[in-house]
């Protein structure tokens, strides 16, 4: 009796340390395909940091997802429908930071500007995301009586790495200029003013519009600090 329990208590030792090996071995195997890969360092904004070093040269990751920013407007129905803005075909799209020090020019993107702070590469889907929001406002424009002094961009290019449009946004006077310039597919009538309840109506579907436009840039404020870009005014 006693050795049958004794060659049952080795048989179950015997038992689990083979598990035990099996469950290592199982881990082992999981860490090895799980580990995660190390990139190589991106050689050609290695040489961009070195011959601009005032400059921020790096590449957004491209699994941020952005989608819950085209979460419908309270509003975004009084715009029109979308168009198909930039009007040319596209390859890629890139984020730019300017404009960040004192006294410097006033005036929207122009290509290789000398005031750069940030160049961030973005993902399509990313891109898409900032086409959007774009189309969310219509285009944007000039509701201030503010200078418009842009910080941020969106930059597309095309497969010869030339500009083909661009989207700057003002975030402390809440103006947006894009190139090429905006055509919306549809603008609706303005009412008539000559009565009074026309009137009320054109103030009316004025506020909402402004609270859409309002709320679409609180959207571009997050695509931008998502992506990387820094805030203007700088945070202390």
């Amino acid at each position: 009796m006693i050795l049958i329990f004794l060659y049952i208590a080795i048989s179950t030792l015997a038992c689990v340390e083979q598990d035990s090996k099996e469950s290592v071995k199982h881990r082992q195997t999981i860490l090895a395909t799980e580990k995660p890969k190390i990139e190589k360092p991106n050689a050609e904004l290695q040489e961009k940091q070195r011959l601009a070093p005032s400059i921020e040269y790096k590449t957004a990751d491209p699994l941020i997802d952005l989608s819950s920013l085209l979460q419908n407007e309270k509003h975004l129905s009084v715009n029109s429908k979308s168009t198909d803005w930039p009007y040319t075909e596209w390859e890629y799209a890139k984020l730019f930071t300017f404009n960040f020090s004192a006294g410097e020019s006033r005036t929207p993107w122009k290509k290789h500007r000398q005031d750069l702070r940030q160049e961030i590469a973005i993902s399509k889907s990313q891109a898409d995301i900032a086409l959007a929001l774009a189309h969310r406002m219509d285009g944007g424009g000039i509701f201030t009586k503010c200078p418009f002094d842009p910080h941020h961009a969106v930059v597309f290019y095309n497969q010869k790495e030339e500009e083909v449009a661009y989207i700057n946004i003002c975030f402390s006077c809440k103006d947006t200029i894009l190139w090429p310039t905006y055509v919306p597919v549809e603008t609706k009538k303005t009412p008539s003013l000559e009565t009074e309840a026309a009137h009320e109506e054109a103030e009316k579907r004025f506020a909402e519009m402004e609270e859409n436009r309002m709320e679409v840039l609180q959207k571009w404020q997050t695509f931008f600090s998502r992506l990387g870009a820094d805030t203007f005014p700088q945070k202390p």
